[in-house]
């Protein structure tokens, strides 16, 4: 990311996001990696393009955050359950 942000920004910084995302969750293992440079992507774009006032940047982080312990939660049940991963889908 570009930094620290301006005052009184919301802070859109890569590695604070997944720290809150792990602290939310109470779990570490995102599983693949591949998320991660999209991700970077995204959060340079809202950091430096998307001119967000800091509500926006706010509901972003919070979005991405909420989005992160998803991932992490789904992660986790997967592992204790890899099963899961063999079941067919048949219609939504």
């Amino acid at each position: 990311m570009s930094g620290t942000p301006q005052a009184g920004l919301v802070d859109l910084d890569e590695a604070s996001i997944l720290a809150d995302a792990r602290e939310c969750a109470g779990l570490s293992e995102f599983g693949d990696e591949g998320f991660r440079e999209p991700l970077a992507a995204l959060l340079r774009s809202l950091d430096s393009e998307a001119r967000l006032h800091a509500a926006g940047r706010e509901a972003q982080r919070s979005r991405i955050v909420d989005s992160l312990v998803t991932r992490l939660r789904t992660e986790d049940h997967i592992s204790r359950h890899p099963e899961i991963l063999s079941e067919r889908i048949e219609a939504p």
